[in-house]
């Protein structure tokens, strides 16, 4: 069995080929192109052109060799979470009037994609949806159903010209296959907001009633791994004889810890496993542009006093009796990226064209000095740098934060900028390990049990490009989670991608 896993990403979409009779673990072929889909990236709004998604994931689904296209017997669609796309049937004569992309699509968008970045749902008009929300529901700006009650409330005309809305994937998937009907998996349903996981449903009161949602828009639920339709023929670019068969899309992170969670494993079976091990909760540390911590455990093994906040959400995992607990922080990699592109600005502001350095080559100096400065001393950098420039879900008032800079032996000012960015990296990992233990108590003392440790969980597995190219991040993760950190290596390729297309995959 020869499967496809397709990733359609924030700013780019990949695409691998699996084939378990050659190696589990390594796709036979992978690609990935970046997309130039944003119409409006701003704070207040962030959305993208769902025909240019598409046309970017139909033309790397072209480009699969031959050979292995001849062979292909699943596509398995992964991508952005929370997000919400609308669209409609669209008949023969209207998608002949319609951009490339569109021509040899049945649908056709009546709105944007709102990615999950938007902003537009105020902090008073998600605290009027919050009011007759239920306890465990978790609704903040960029989720479909706020995006969606927004619409309803704003600019109901494009509600009226939908038949169905979805995630991007879900649209994607939807439009590559020939007799599909929109459906969507438990972990994009959880993302989208208004979602019941424990008897897997949408909560169709509070849809309608306070939401002002019309309910026949959302797709049905289904289980992980049902068949969506049958591809269109002529996207792969091979001869064939048999149907190939598309499955409902899944959210990306929880792809992304499957596929790391089954590296990790490295099982001898030839199949991949749900989780590695049933009984023992794991944790694994998601650092690209922000990041995530979720934790993989036992419904059953849930903490009683687990405090539920618009940064934390326990969702669904692949198993019934499974979940995650899902820490997402707004800060991973941009912050250090915005810290690094201001380092490079200065030396353009204070030299001429010749001296200044690029933002690639201050990141990579800064890193090497950074770990020479670590090296030499056992002192910690005396500054604190809280890098939340972005700040929180749980927080959006948040703000990045220097303090304590004062003078050194000599007298001078004890203040440079290797000795910033190691601070930065250092209290970016603090700052991820205390909205963790946080979780089950306000404060966290030093000899006090963290979360982690109540879980029995005793090392945290960490990818993402973020992490995975920054030692110094690597070196105070450890100490801040207070656990042994195991970092993936960069060609692991544990991402969303290779996880859609594991779960592909019969399990054992």
């Amino acid at each position: 069995m020869v499967v496809v896993g397709l990733d359609v990403g924030t700013t780019s979409i990949k695409i691998v080929v699996l084939d378990p009779a050659q190696t589990l673990y390594a796709p036979v072929w992978a690609a990935e192109e970046q997309h130039e889909a944003y119409t409006i990236h701003s704070s207040e709004r962030a959305e993208q052109d769902p025909s240019v998604l598409l046309g970017v994931a139909v033309n790397l689904l072209r480009s699969v060799p031959e050979t292995l296209a001849a062979r292909v017997d699943r596509i398995a669609l992964t991508g952005q979470m929370h997000g919400v796309v609308l669209w409609s049937q669209q008949n023969a004569n209207a998608a002949a009037n319609q951009t490339p992309n569109l021509k040899d699509s049945s649908l056709l968008p009546v709105s944007p994609l709102i990615t999950w970045e938007d902003g537009r749902c105020s902090s008073a008009f998600l605290a009027d949806l919050h009011k007759q929300a239920t306890s465990q529901m978790q609704l903040s700006s960029g989720y479909g159903v706020a995006s969606l009650a927004w619409l309803a409330k704003n600019n109901p005309d494009i509600l009226s010209k939908a038949t169905a809305c979805g995630t991007i994937m879900d649209f994607v998937a939807c439009s590559i296959c020939e007799d599909a009907q929109p459906c969507m998996t438990p972990t994009n349903a959880a993302s989208f907001g208004a979602f019941d996981a424990a008897q897997s449903c949408w909560q169709q009161p509070y849809i309608e009633e306070v939401a002002g949602i019309r309910f026949d828009l959302l797709p049905r639920i289904v289980s992980s791994g049902t068949r969506v339709g049958r591809l269109k023929s002529g996207i792969l670019q091979a001869d064939r004889t048999t149907e190939v068969q598309v499955l409902a899309a899944e959210g990306d992170h929880p792809c992304s810890v499957y596929a790391a969670l089954n590296i990790i494993a490295r099982p001898s079976s030839s199949v991949p496993a749900v989780q590695p091990s049933h009984s023992v909760p794991q944790a694994i540390l998601n650092m690209g542009t922000s990041s995530q911590v979720a934790i993989v455990v036992p419904r059953s093994g849930l903490p009683a006093d687990l405090k539920l906040n618009p940064s934390v959400e326990i969702r669904p995992y692949f198993a019934p009796e499974l979940c995650m607990i899902v820490l997402a922080s707004q800060t991973g990699g941009n912050a250090l990226a915005a810290l690094v592109t201001a380092f490079s600005r200065c030396t353009t502001e204070l030299s001429d064209d010749a001296g200044a350095i690029s933002s690639d080559a201050a990141f990579s100096k800064l890193i090497e000095k950074g770990c020479s400065l670590v090296k030499q001393t056992d002192r910690p950098p005396s500054i604190s740098f809280r890098p939340t420039f972005y700040g929180e879900r749980a927080d959006t008032a948040m703000r990045g934060q220097i303090a304590n800079i004062g003078l050194d032996a000599s007298g001078e000012l004890d203040f440079s900028f290797v000795g910033l960015f190691v601070a930065a990296c250092r209290d970016l990992m603090l700052h991820l390990a205390t909205m963790l233990d946080q979780l089950v108590g306000d404060t966290i003392a030093e000899s006090s049990p963290t979360l982690l440790h109540r879980l029995g969980i005793q090392n945290l597995i960490a990818t993402g490009r973020a992490i995975q190219r920054n030692p110094l991040l690597q070196h105070f993760a450890s100490a801040a989670f207070r656990v042994p950190v195991r970092v993936l290596p960069l060609d692991s390729r544990a991402d969303s991608a290779l996880g859609v297309a594991l779960l592909a995959l019969p399990t054992v």
